[in-house]
C-alpha cells in the first residue's frame, strides 16, 4: 500500500472530515459515535476527534442561548423556551495518524485503532467506513458505519450559518429510543433544508424554523403538534473541529414554547472550493429510562439542482 496522495490543493491542506459509529464486542457491549478530522501535520498526519460512548448516556449540556419558538397560536402565559442543549464525548486532539492508500480506498490508523475506508461510486461520493479494529487484536468492532469527506483546509472550518445555505440530501444509520444495544442500525434516507431557517428577531446567534409534528405523533395526541428545529454555531474544539448543533423536538403539551427535551445533532460542515458542499453528522440523545440513548450517524450531500 501506498501513501495516501491528496487530491486537494495540494499534500499540505490536505483536510478529511468523518463520522463513524460501531458496537463494541466485549462482556458490556455499548454503541459508540465519533465526529473527527483528519490533516496533514508537517509531512506526517494527525487527527482530532470526538467519541461520544453510548454506555455513559451522555447528559446534555445547557449553552448560552436559548430557543425561539413561534408556533401558529403564540405562546401560552408563563412558558419559557429553554436554552439550546449539547453534549460533550471525550475529545482527543493532535493524534499521530497514518492515512495509506488502497486499491478500494484508504487505510488509516489512530492511536490503536485501525480504519478501512472504501470510495463511495455514488453520486454522493466520499468514503463509506468498511471496517474498523484494535490495532493487534483479534476482535473487531461490529456494526462499523461512517462517512469522510475531503475538505479544503485553507476555507476549513465555517464561520457562519450563512455558509450552510441551501438543500442537503443525505441518508442516516440509526438506533431510536426503543432499540437494544445489539440490534442492526436502521438505514434510511434523510435531508435538511437550511433555507428554512429563519435568523432571530431578537439578535441571537439561533436560527430557526417551526414544522408540523410527524403524523403519528399527531395522531396519538388527535391535535396539530409543532416541532422546533433550532441552530447554532458552537465554539470551535481546534482549529480543525467546528460543529452545528441542531436541536430539534415537538411540542407535546401545546404551549408553544421549547420546554420539553429534544433530539440533539452536531453537525461538522465539509467545506471546499469556498462553499460546504456536505454535512457529516452524529445524533446522540440520552435516555433516562434504560441508560441506552438514542443514537445514529448521518451525512448530507449538496443536492446540485432541485
Amino acid at each position: 500500500m501506498a501513501p495516501l496522495r491528496a487530491t486537494a490543493a495540494s499534500d499540505s491542506t490536505s483536510l478529511i472530515y468523518f463520522s463513524a459509529g460501531w458496537r463494541s464486542i466485549d462482556s458490556a457491549p455499548q454503541n459508540v459515535v465519533q465526529l473527527g478530522a483528519m490533516y496533514r501535520c508537517g509531512s506526517s498526519w494527525c487527527a482530532d476527534q470526538e467519541d461520544f460512548e453510548g454506555h455513559r448516556n451522555l447528559p446534555r449540556e445547557p449553552v448560552a442561548a436559548r430557543h425561539e419558538m413561534q408556533a401558529p397560536g403564540g405562546k401560552k402565559q408563563g412558558c419559557i423556551d429553554e436554552p439550546l442543549t449539547t453534549i460533550r464525548g471525550s475529545l482527543a486532539l493532535q493524534q499521530p495518524a497514518t492515512v495509506t492508500a488502497t486499491e478500494t480506498g484508504m487505510h488509516w490508523q489512530i492511536g490503536e485503532r485501525e480504519y478501512e475506508w472504501r470510495r463511495d461510486a455514488s453520486p454522493a461520493g466520499g468514503w463509506l467506513l468498511e471496517s474498523i479494529k484494535v490495532r493487534g487484536a483479534l476482535i473487531r468492532f461490529a456494526q462499523p458505519v461512517g462517512y469522510a469527506y475531503e475538505a479544503d483546509l485553507s476555507t476549513s472550518p465555517v464561520r457562519s450559518l450563512d455558509e450552510l445555505e441551501g438543500y442537503f440530501d443525505g441518508e442516516i444509520q440509526h438506533k431510536d429510543m426503543t432499540t437494544g444495544v445489539l440490534s442492526d442500525w436502521l438505514h434510511k434516507a434523510s435531508s435538511i433544508d437550511v433555507s428554512k431557517f429563519r435568523s432571530s428577531a431578537t439578535g441571537s446567534p439561533v436560527i430557526g424554523f417551526v414544522a408540523p409534528g410527524r403524523p403519528e405523533v399527531e395522531r396519538r395526541f388527535g391535535r396539530p403538534t409543532w416541532v422546533q428545529h433550532s441552530m447554532l454555531l458552537l465554539a470551535p474544539l481546534s482549529s480543525k473541529l467546528r460543529y452545528v448543533l441542531h436541536e430539534y423536538g415537538h411540542d407535546f403539551n401545546g404551549n408553544g414554547c421549547f420546554d420539553e427535551p429534544g433530539h440533539n445533532k452536531l453537525l461538522l460542515p465539509v467545506r471546499n472550493q469556498q462553499r460546504v458542499q456536505a454535512l457529516l453528522y452524529i445524533e446522540y440523545t440520552p435516555d433516562p429510562r434504560d441508560g441506552v440513548p438514542m443514537i445514529s450517524i448521518g451525512r448530507y450531500s449538496r443536492r446540485i439542482s432541485r
